[in-house]
């Protein structure tokens, strides 16, 4: 199936690391999107930004940006929606983890991983609903992870809440907008081949493995999300859609 973003804006954070969601920002910009890719990192986000200029030119731009930052954040939606246009598209991808027991944590600790996890994700899609609403179109996908339904060695405490609770914020931002021909869906990845996968999953005790007996690609992940984010997805609404390769199947 071809996709074809042509003339969209869409805004991705966490999109210069080595994951999905820089392989989400390339898929985006072969289908023909403006992209704004922001990450909290401060040297490799120039630098991937200059990478993907060398292929697509003025169509993508790149923003420093720790999601948390809410001053930070309006100022940089600014700045692309003045250098692109509305936002039609916003994936909120960016996210970190902190191992440990519940009880074990810091309340810092807590705190920055929902701050990251959930309430980035809600500030954003707040500063972005409106104009989408106005012109009564945009998408929104909302990057969870298995956690939210199935505890494991690597997902557990402030994070499997944090994106339990993106899901349940999928759901309410889905139905409040709806009307307005404004989706909101989201994706639950299993585990997914990224260098903090790899740095981990050999100590790991997991309960289970994927049915496919393989970790999954970003990429994989990445045609997910722009499929669910294009016309080709356009019933599609208050979903969130698990791409594990068979980890933790639900009944």
């Amino acid at each position: 199936m071809h996709i074809d973003l042509s003339g969209r804006t869409a805004f991705i954070t966490g999109a210069a690391g080595e994951g999905i969601g820089r392989a989400t920002a390339e898929l985006m910009l072969e289908s023909g999107a403006r992209v704004a890719i922001t990450d909290r990192g401060a040297s490799r986000t120039p630098r991937v930004t200059a990478e993907l200029r060398e292929r697509f030119g003025d169509a993508v731009a790149g923003w420093v940006l720790d999601v948390a930052d809410r001053p930070r954040a309006d100022a940089v939606i600014a700045e692309a929606v003045e250098r692109f246009g509305p936002i039609e598209i916003l994936v909120n991808n960016a996210g970190i983890n902190v191992l440990g027991d519940a009880h074990a944590l810091t309340p810092e600790e807590w705190d920055a991983v929902i701050d990251v996890n959930l309430n980035a994700p809600w500030y954003l899609s707040r500063a972005v609903l409106p104009a989408m609403r106005a012109r009564r179109r945009g998408v929104i996908v909302n990057v969870g992870s298995v956690a939210a339904y199935a505890s494991d060695a690597l997902a557990r405490g402030p994070y499997a809440a944090s994106k339990a609770g993106l899901e349940s914020l999928t759901r309410t931002i889905a139905g409040e907008s709806g009307p307005f021909d404004v989706r909101c869906v989201g994706v639950h990845p299993g585990i997914i081949s990224t260098p903090w996968m790899q740095e981990r999953i050999a100590s790991a005790q997991l309960k289970d493995s994927p049915a496919l007996e393989r970790l999954g690609r970003p990429e994989e992940v990445a045609q997910l999300i722009v499929f669910l984010a294009s016309d080709a997805a356009s019933y599609i609404t208050g979903e969130t859609i698990t791409i594990g390769g068979g980890f933790k199947m639900r009944p």
